[in-house]
């Protein structure tokens, strides 16, 4: 037996040792949230490059950027504008656009000037421009490498990393003469079409309203492109990543068949996923635009084909359809039957319907020939069937592109050492520190859900449609549903089914395109869960679930009065008042009035021009031309009479030259 003396003496000890280890755990975290904090901090400023003058005005800069893609061709090939001038004009914007709303990850005025020069020079000893698109900038969405940059997909383990290489879709742009001047901005993993934010890059904000979400993932592309940013946009889009902020933002994009557009170069968080691929498709001001550059890539000139042999299908663009006079058969889906779109949208939907009938063209009302709760279904059985296995480990500092590696290599040639770091989820390899990150609401929320047991989900799941939340309750019993190879098998199989059924369907009705909402709302309120309102896209992911080519272009604005109506009532499904509440407002100054509203439209498979043309048609008939009223603050005059510049002068660190190409 201890005396009382030895008890307390050894009391202290043990509790002296427990005190001394959380207070080296504690420190440990904060010394690893200061590092992560300091990395953010350098990445965001090495993010911009340290341009001072841009070397045109204001008002020149406004004139070159507003001009239509082909004036802009049409004048650099006559000599009456330099490429130089259009380059500096969209970097100018670029900037603006982004201390507005936060909308790029990379600067690359540098380069682009520099590949702008050496293009004039080209025209200029020749006569002859390098290719269809000399004159034209993009940019690039930040999850599509450009040599040099990194592609983050907005995690910390990502960054500075730069490319080794070009994407193939850059890779060939740019042979046809089109120049890259940034890259924009992505949510966390790419997985929500309602919102873009990252804790690298911050949040990007709605140009229409500064309170409002634009969308995702491609939120980025779609604001800078609302912005005369560039003249188009790199994107992609697995569940509605290009259209719902197109619709968000007021702009126009084109989501083609998956396989059309090759897609290496492209990093994605579930790099093994099959039934349901990213698509990489663009994002313009105009359809034509849009047309322009799905004609350039479908012409095999501007290929390398030693290095690019097999990527894409060998598909010529087909003018004659595209620029076709005859009349079109056109059905329009008003409600998809899993939530009915804000009214705002329904009168869009009224109002096409009834130009399209005044030009002479069959329209009809058509109903979805398949169901779209067995849609939803699928889409979440697919997108989840690792179980949120992959977000975990990129969220705590692994890589996902490391799956693509060879097995034989990582069970032949890595030590132990980064074996285990790759089963355990360690922080640390031989080469590299990783960083773990802190999670926002949207991968809180998928994470939190993913830990639930599948029994207790199931049980809740019972629970909800007990208390009438049958919404919730599908999503709930179909999230994580197909973690057994056997079970993914059988949603694909039904997945393959339904394209066919839905195809049939269409040829029946002998219709040209489908049109229908892109997404049941406008634009939501920020600060809200992009999970939690996710069934919104239901409209979205028909066309991904069933690979069909999509594409959305802008009609009208919200009135005053939609801003305020409360349209989904009764509303006793949780999922439903998560939706409503997103976007309706009593505070009649955040409303969702004057947001812009854009309907989409589906046509069959590899016919991207059938859906082009629709698209132009629709384009005609509505002439939208709203835009955003921070569009004047470009302009705006100080009080000593000159334009104000942001002169923003960053030091670029000597470990990140200027790339060459």
């Amino acid at each position: 037996m201890l005396s009382e003396d030895a008890f307390w003496v050894l009391s202290v000890f043990i509790l002296s040792i427990l005190l001394s280890c959380f207070a080296f755990f504690a420190y440990e975290l904060r010394e690893k949230r200061k590092s992560q904090l300091q990395l953010i901090q350098y990445k965001r400023r090495t993010a911009r490059e340290g341009i001072v003058d841009f070397g045109v005005s204001r008002e020149e800069a406004d004139q070159v950027t507003r001009l239509h893609t082909l004036q802009t061709l049409d004048a650099v090939k006559r000599h009456q504008l330099s490429v130089e001038k259009v380059v500096r004009s969209f970097c100018m914007r670029c900037r603006w656009a982004a201390v507005k709303t936060q909308c790029l990850t990379n600067e690359l005025f540098l380069e682009a000037i520099l590949e702008a020069k050496s293009l004039d020079a080209h025209l200029q000893e020749t006569g002859q421009t390098k290719g269809p698109l000399q004159g034209l900038t993009f940019s690039v969405k930040d999850n599509v490498d450009v040599k040099g940059s990194d592609s983050t997909m907005g995690l910390v383990c990502r960054c500075f990393r730069p490319a080794e290489q070009d994407a193939v879709i850059v890779a060939v742009l740019r042979s046809a003469g089109a120049i890259v001047t940034c890259k924009t901005n992505v949510p966390t993993t790419l997985l929500t079409p309602y919102e873009t934010v990252n804790p690298i890059f911050g949040e990007t904000k709605n140009p229409w309203k500064i309170n409002r979400v634009c969308g995702g993932s491609s939120g980025g592309a779609a604001v800078l492109a609302r912005l005369y940013g560039a003249n188009f946009h790199v994107g992609t889009d697995i569940g509605g990543s290009l259209r719902a902020p197109a619709h968000f933002c007021g702009v126009c994009s084109l989501k083609p068949t998956c396989g059309r557009i090759p897609c290496r170069g492209e990093a994605s968080i579930r790099p093994g996923q099959t039934g349901i691929e990213s698509t990489i498709g663009f994002i313009s001001g105009d359809v034509n635009t849009l047309a322009l550059v799905l004609k350039t890539l479908s012409e095999s000139r501007w290929w390398n084909h030693q290095l690019y042999r097999g990527l894409s299908p060998p598909l010529v663009f087909d003018e004659e359809l595209y620029h076709s006079s005859e009349m079109l058969r056109i059905g329009i889906v008003h409600y998809d039957g899993w939530i009915r779109p804000h009214p705002s949208i329904e009168r869009a939907l009224v109002q096409v319907s009834k130009r399209l009938k005044e030009s002479g063209h069959r329209v009809m009302d058509w109903t979805l020939p398949v169901d779209q709760w067995e849609i939803v279904a699928i889409f979440s059985s697919i997108m989840t069937s690792d179980n949120m296995e992959m977000i975990r480990r990129a969220i705590s500092g692994i890589d996902p592109s490391t799956l693509s590696a060879s097995l034989l290599s990582r069970y032949g040639e890595w030590d132990s050492l980064k074996l285990s770091s790759f089963l355990l989820g360690n922080r640390t390899n031989s080469n590299s520190q990783h960083h773990a990150q802190v999670k926002d609401q949207f991968i809180s929320d998928m994470l939190l859900l993913s830990s639930v047991p599948r029994v207790l989900r199931k049980v809740l799941a019972f629970v909800l449609r007990l208390l009438g939340s049958t919404k919730a309750a599908h999503v709930l019993q179909t999230f994580g549903c197909c973690q057994q190879v056997i079970q993914l098998e059988r949603v694909v199989a039904r997945q393959r089914a339904l394209r066919e059924q839905f195809v049939d369907s269409m040829s029946r009705d002998r219709l040209d395109a489908v049109i229908m909402p892109t997404a049941a709302i406008p634009a939501g309120r920020c600060g809200i869960s992009g999970f939690r309102v996710l069934g919104a896209f239901s409209y979205c992911f028909l066309s991904n679930v069933l690979n069909l080519p999509a594409g959305v272009v802008p009609v009208t604005l919200v009135n005053e009065e939609e801003g305020k109506q409360a349209w989904l009532e009764p509303c006793n499904d949780l999922l439903e008042r998560q939706v409503q509440d997103c976007v309706v407002q009593d505070n009649p100054e955040e409303s969702c009035a004057g947001l812009p509203i854009g309907l989409q439209v589906i046509s069959y498979p590899w016919k991207e021009e059938s859906c082009l043309r629709v698209m132009r048609e629709i384009e005609k008939l509505v002439e939208f031309s709203d835009e955003p009223a921070i569009l004047a603050d470009f302009l705006k005059v100080n009080s000593d009479g000159s334009t104000s510049q942001e002169h923003n002068i960053v030091i670029m660190d000597e470990r990140f030259p200027l790339r060459s190409h």
